[in-house]
């Protein structure tokens, strides 16, 4: 159950901001929409390579523990929330980016855990549970982000 409120916790904070980010940089950082596409490209990038790198080093070349890599990655992804949110310049929006693009490999990584600790006849309920709460933590975190967004432009 912790691994799944990881794993919802990660997703939230990853996919959560989707619909609020563009305005606040508009507004924050005076962003055009071609830099917010540079900006989405670059995280893009940065998360299908350090997806593949983290897990190679860390595993395969280090030999960490899968639960300490999780644990790394969980701080990762935290850390580049609060880069984001008390960034005064450019490069850091785009030093979050990258901070938590290197704590993507988070959500494979549990997910290859769960598989691995549950019993094979409840790997499939495992599953189905994973992709419940990551949808629930999506829709609630995209709620919660647009009230304070919106409250925050009210002061």
């Amino acid at each position: 159950m912790c691994l799944l409120s990881l794993l919802a916790l990660f997703t939230a904070g990853r996919f959560a901001d989707s619909n609020v980010i563009y305005l606040y940089l508009l507004k924050q950082f005076n962003w055009t929409l071609h830099r917010f596409t540079l900006f989405l490209a670059i995280g893009t990038v940065s998360w299908a390579v350090f997806c593949s790198l983290s897990v190679i080093v860390l595993l395969k070349i280090l030999h960490l523990k899968e639960t300490v890599t999780l644990i790394v990655a969980a701080l990762l992804s935290i850390f580049s929330v609060f880069v984001q949110g008390f960034g005064t310049q450019n490069w850091h929006i785009y030093a979050a980016i990258i901070l938590k693009s290197m704590g993507s490999y988070l959500a494979p990584l549990t997910q290859s855990l769960v598989s691995r600790v549950a019993p094979k006849e409840e790997i499939a309920k495992m599953f189905a549970v994973v992709m419940a709460s990551e949808t629930v933590s999506i829709l609630a975190s995209s709620s919660l982000n647009t009230y304070v967004y919106k409250k925050t432009l009210d002061t």
